[in-house]
């Protein structure tokens, strides 16, 4: 199966040390995560989003027999979508960050599965009063990203990206 974020190959490795990280490295390796998500975010890289189609028009839309992968087709009518979120044992919602396919195809979510920009997956795990923060990689090897966490790590990001002359991306969204 094609990876269509193959250019978050470094993310998903810097992921999978600060996972795998023993104690004494864990906070090192975190830091690296972090700046891996930073460069991605000023690439403007995206990840896959699921998405609820509120309205199922989407889902009337296509005839499942008919449609190829890669083909467009036209909905009669407007459709309402909503960012899936996450469910934790103790009846949290959380918004998952799934940093490529093979994350989002361990488990069950929504089955529309749109790219959305990494910048917007933050700041709407900021602003979204629904939930508590951001869960990465859900399924397999979950860590959360509490709304203070994420505060901070905008707040320098954003400061970093104004020094370096660098346009961050997302800022005119239509998520927010």
């Amino acid at each position: 199966m094609k990876d269509n974020y193959i250019d978050n190959a470094a993310l998903e490795a810097a992921y999978m040390l600060f996972i795998m990280a023993g104690e004494e490295e864990r906070y090192d390796d975190f830091i690296r995560f972090l700046n891996e998500l930073s460069r991605r975010m000023s690439e403007d890289g995206t990840v896959p989003m699921p998405f609820v189609d509120m309205t199922n028009a989407w889902i009337e839309a296509i005839n499942i027999l008919d449609v190829k992968a890669g083909e467009s087709f036209t909905v009669p009518e407007d459709v309402r979508l909503r960012m899936d979120t996450m469910t934790d044992s103790e009846g949290n919602k959380w918004l998952p960050l799934f940093i490529n396919d093979k994350a989002v195809n361990k488990g069950e979510t929504a089955n529309i599965i749109m790219p959305v920009a990494i910048y917007d997956v933050i700041r709407i795990g900021l602003t979204r009063s629904d939930i508590l923060g951001i869960v990465i990689n859900p399924f397999d090897n979950p860590f959360t990203l509490t709304k203070e966490i994420i505060e901070k790590f905008l707040s320098d990001y954003e400061a970093w990206a104004k020094r370096s002359g660098i346009e961050v991306p997302g800022r005119n969204s239509m998520f927010y």
